[in-house]
């Protein structure tokens, strides 16, 4: 699941979409810590590489407010962002 939203972070990056990808890395980093699952040796090097670019679109404050954001959502609030959900249940008929 991690590793998904990091994937995602990415993509959401490479889109123009720079402060959900940060949000996205930031909820990622919540969850690595959480549950001890460390990066491995590639995955530290694509989430850096990520993180350059978006530091460099956002600035260093824009990128660390939208991680700090992403930080704090629970990893369901996390999937619901990667997924575009906005927390409204769609109209019925």
């Amino acid at each position: 699941m991690v590793g998904d939203l990091e994937c995602l972070a990415a993509l959401a990056g490479s889109r123009g979409d720079h402060a959900h990808a940060a949000r996205l890395l930031g909820a990622a980093g919540r969850q690595r810590r959480e549950m001890g699952t460390p990066a491995l040796a590639e995955s530290r090097n694509h989430r850096e590489q990520t993180l350059s670019g978006l530091r460099e679109a956002l600035g260093q404050e824009a990128l660390e407010r939208a991680l700090a954001e992403g930080e704090a959502m629970t990893l369901e609030e996390a999937v619901d962002l990667a997924l575009g959900y906005d927390g409204e249940l769609p109209a019925t008929t």
